[in-house]
C-alpha cells in the first residue's frame, strides 16, 4: 500500500518506475565556440567522446599519455569525417604531477575558454588469480599507481584549471566512473588496506579507484557553487547526475 500511495503521488517509487530520460549524440546542441578536454583520448569512452564533441563544432584538447597514440587516433578521426574539426594534441601524464603543471600551464597559456573538462583517462592493473598479496607500483612522487592516476592526478588537474571553467561559465566537469565501483567493499573505500606496501589481491579491491572516481565527482558537486562549473559522473556513458544549469 505504501508504495501504490508514492507512486500515485510522485514519491519515492518514481525513480524506478519513471521512463529514464534518453539521451544520444544528437541531442547534444551545438558547441561551436566551446572548447574541451578530453583525458585518455586516444581510446574507448574517450576517443568516441572527442569524436562526438568534435562533430558538434568544440575545439578539443586530446590529452594523453602517449603522444604516439594520440596521433594514430588523431588520423583516424580525421579520416572518419572530422577534418574540419579543431583538434590539438597535448601530452598528460596523469601519474606525474610535473607533467599535469606543465599541462596545465601549456593550456592556459593559449588564452582559450574551458567550457568542458572530461575526466576519462584511468588505469586498472589487474592482479593475477594466483597472487594473494600483490605489490604496490607506486607514480614519481610516491603515490600508489591507482590512486596517482586516476584520483590525485585528476583532482590536481582540476584545481589548476577551475579558474578558467569558472571563467568560461556554463562550464562542466565530467567525471568518467565505471559500474565496478558497486562490487567495491559495503563500506566503499578500505583505506587501512592502502597502508602498506602490500595488498589483499582481493577482487574488491579492483573496483577502488573507481569509486574514489565518484567520490571524486561527488566533491566537486558539493563544492559547486554559482560561478563554478556544474559537475556530472558517468558509469561508462550512462547519465547519473547533473549539478547546476
Amino acid at each position: 500500500l505504501p508504495a501504490l500511495i508514492s507512486e500515485a503521488f510522485g514519491g519515492w517509487t518514481r525513480q524506478y518506475t519513471s521512463p529514464r530520460p534518453v539521451f544520444s549524440a544528437a541531442s547534444m546542441p551545438s558547441l561551436t565556440g566551446k572548447t574541451a578536454i578530453v583525458t585518455g583520448a586516444n581510446t574507448g569512452i574517450g576517443l568516441e567522446s572527442v569524436r562526438e564533441l568534435g562533430l558538434a563544432g568544440a575545439h578539443v584538447f586530446m590529452a594523453c599519455r602517449s603522444t604516439t597514440k594520440c596521433a594514430a587516433a588523431e588520423q583516424n578521426l580525421r579520416a572518419s569525417g572530422l577534418n574540419d574539426t579543431k583538434l590539438t594534441l597535448m601530452k598528460l601524464d596523469l601519474s606525474s604531477l610535473k607533467s599535469i603543471e606543465s599541462f596545465s600551464a601549456d593550456f592556459l597559456s593559449r588564452d582559450l575558454p574551458l567550457n568542458i573538462l572530461m575526466l576519462n583517462a584511468g588505469i586498472m592493473k589487474i592482479p593475477d588469480a594466483s597472487q594473494k598479496i600483490r605489490d604496490f607500483e607506486k607514480t614519481e612522487d610516491g603515490l600508489e599507481i591507482h590512486i596517482g592516476t586516476n584520483h590525485v592526478g585528476h583532482f590536481y588537474l582540476t584545481q589548476l584549471l577551475t579558474e578558467r571553467l569558472r571563467a568560461s561559465a556554463p562550464s562542466r566537469v565530467v567525471v568518467i566512473s565505471s559500474i565496478a565501483e558497486l562490487l567495491s567493499y559495503p563500506e566503499g573505500f578500505r583505506f587501512d588496506l592502502w597502508k602498506t606496501n602490500k595488498m589483499p589481491a582481493s577482487q574488491k579491491n579492483i573496483p577502488g579507484p573507481k569509486t574514489m572516481l565518484y567520490f571524486l565527482a561527488c566533491f566537486f558537486m558539493m563544492a559547486d557553487d554559482d560561478d563554478g562549473p556544474a559537475a556530472m559522473t558517468l558509469y561508462g556513458m550512462r547519465w547519473l547526475r547533473l549539478v547546476g544549469s
